[in-house]
């Protein structure tokens, strides 16, 4: 067994799934799924007396040092890896575990904790540049699971903080890395998605493109992949693409024109991480509220979030100006909307297409916009919100 000391297991070294304990936990996992099946079902199955005790030893074993890491670290919350749970399982983590504000508060009720992690791991700043010179790809269609992530990076980067120790913190002890990030990312949005789906479900969500749940990946390679390249991030050729790059809501460290892959918050990022959330810090009942009204961001996040767009994306905060004068104007189907853009950029119809309903299912979760759908015919209304912000 590898663990964090001579005799002390991580949390880390749990989430570690080339651990040759981890991968026995997995198999046990699915020998005690298998016999409940077996159980349920009445099938004639053999399954020897040493099996079973394998399952439960390692299963009990896995549960006991748990419980020790939980005794030493004194009941913070830290993320645990939903590759290991069934959304609807017993025991199952909730889909925001460890992601909340009360959870993050845990973290800083402790002050000497709470200093040494903001000198440990600081802030980098982005300046007052514009961050994009074009609107933001359509591709980028949900912000929601950016506030997802931000959560991910803050409670990471605390959980490793703490297990680094009393020791003074610092960049080799709470850097958190792009591939790293990436992959707790994937697991993490995975799970969540799937309790997101049945939400959508309970709400009736069922037009395409106003469901929470969009943008966040379905459990296979592919979509994780596709989700971890569009909202966390990727380096190519020394350049870093993504949204939480691209908002400027986080970044790393440029030295001597090489771009390091340690991933930080900017003030920004860390202004809009520690926002209520409808969804996630409404005491568990966030859910009630979305399904009332669709409502996943506070007001307090998407006046933080315009503010944003308007200062450091300047292209994007025009487009979204442009559209809201379309469709106050008239043009406010799908159709209409593509062919307005098409005459005012002189852009292709792919790509026309894809900047148009990007920024429509953007600008409905900031609530400047909603849509009515009649049959498979969908128009689009400015809100006073999308009025008041787009239009004066």
């Amino acid at each position: 067994m590898c663990m964090g000391g001579e005799n002390t297991w991580r949390v880390t070294d749990l989430l570690d799934e080339d651990q040759p304990f981890i991968e026995d936990v997995r198999l046990a996992r699915e020998m005690m799924e298998m016999m409940h099946i077996v159980e349920n079902i009445e099938a004639n199955v053999r399954i020897p007396q040493p099996a079973i005790e394998f399952a439960e030893n390692t299963i009990s074993e896995w549960f006991e040092i748990i419980a020790d890491i939980e005794r030493s670290r004194g009941n913070l919350p830290y993320l645990i890896d939903r590759s290991l749970y069934a959304t609807d399982g017993p025991g199952s983590p909730d889909w925001d575990q460890g992601l909340t504000l009360n959870d993050l508060g845990e973290w800083f009720d402790d002050d000497e904790f709470s200093l040494n992690y903001s000198e440990g791991y600081p802030r980098m700043r982005i300046g007052d540049h514009v961050l994009k010179e074009e609107p933001l790809s359509g591709y980028l269609n949900r912000l929601f699971p950016v506030k997802f992530a931000l959560r991910m990076l803050a409670c990471w980067s605390m959980q490793k903080a703490h297990e680094a120790g009393e020791g003074e913190l610092g960049p080799d002890t709470v850097n958190i890395t792009l591939g790293e990030f990436r992959k707790l990312s994937s697991q993490t949005c995975a799970y969540a998605r799937k309790w997101l789906v049945d939400l959508d479900r309970r709400a009736g969500k069922g037009n395409k493109g106003a469901e929470v749940a969009a943008g966040f990946p379905e459990d296979n390679k592919k979509a994780k992949d596709r989700f971890c390249a569009q909202f966390i991030g990727s380096m190519r050729k020394n350049e870093l693409t993504g949204a939480l790059y691209e908002l400027g809501l986080v970044t790393s460290v440029d030295f001597m024109g090489h771009i390091s892959d340690e991933i930080y918050f900017t003030p920004e990022g860390w202004e809009f991480m520690v926002l209520s959330n409808s969804l996630m810090d409404n005491g568990g009942k966030g859910w009630i509220d979305y399904i009332k009204s669709g409502k996943r961001f506070s007001d307090p996040e998407i006046d933080f979030l315009l503010r944003h767009i308007k200062q450091h994306l300047p292209a994007e905060w025009a487009f979204m100006q442009e559209v809201g004068t379309l469709i106050d104007a008239g043009s406010n189907r799908p159709k209409t909307l593509e062919e307005n853009i098409i005459s005012n950029h002189d852009w292709e119809k792919t790509r026309a297409s894809q900047y148009r309903n990007g920024v429509l299912s953007r600008m409905e979760e900031l609530e400047l916009i909603s849509r009515e759908k009649e049959g498979r015919q969908v128009t689009y209304h400015l809100t006073e919100k999308g009025s008041t912000s787009l239009l004066n």
